[in-house]
């Protein structure tokens, strides 16, 4: 399935329609779908909030694939390059006033999904994510 969504937050909701939509029409458990929905939500969120200078309208374009019982995910935009892999993880142990800011969605996504990788290829971002169903 493919699928291009404007910079705008309003889409996170047709995001989560077309993931479960995609899920139904091929079994994926439920389970499977929230926590893969709560990954994609994060990535969609910071590409709108971080990637793209000015206001006017962007895409991020969103592929799903189901193959050898894992569900992929390759989300694309044009935005700033950002490689969220090769930035020190926050350490999650220290008390909250000692933590740096910034960091925690990619701890998030790490701990939900099975892998995730990250390429930057004809002047785009493409962050690709993984989850065993």
């Amino acid at each position: 399935m493919r699928l291009t969504l404007k910079n705008d937050f309003d889409e996170l909701t047709r995001l989560a329609e077309a993931l479960t939509e995609f899920c139904g029409r091929h079994g994926v458990p439920d389970e499977s779908r929230i926590t893969l929905n709560v990954a994609l939500e994060e990535i969609v969120t910071n590409i709108i909030s971080y990637a793209f200078d000015g206001a006017r309208e962007r895409s991020i374009d969103l592929e799903l694939g189901l193959r050898d019982g894992s569900l992929r995910a390759i989300v694309a935009d044009d935005g700033i390059a950002y490689n969220p892999l090769q930035h020190a993880l926050p350490d999650v142990t220290l008390p909250l006033e000692k933590r740096r800011i910034g960091g925690l969605g990619i701890v998030l996504i790490t701990r939900l999904v099975d892998d995730v990788t990250y390429e930057r290829t004809g002047g785009r971002n493409v962050l690709t994510i993984s989850k065993r169903v």
